[in-house]
């Protein structure tokens, strides 16, 4: 799995939790930030 896979795992998650959450925009912007976050981690291992 190279960060590309996971990048594009989390974005694809992220559009899914937004499509079912419209109006509470803050939880995918969480998600979008948790997810830089996460895909920052695994790209620096």
């Amino acid at each position: 799995m190279t960060i590309f896979d996971i990048l594009f795992d989390i974005s694809e998650a992220v559009i899914k939790n937004w499509e079912k959450h419209k109006k509470k925009v803050k939880y995918p912007l969480f998600a979008v930030a948790v997810g830089s976050i996460i895909a920052f981690f695994h790209f620096a291992k």
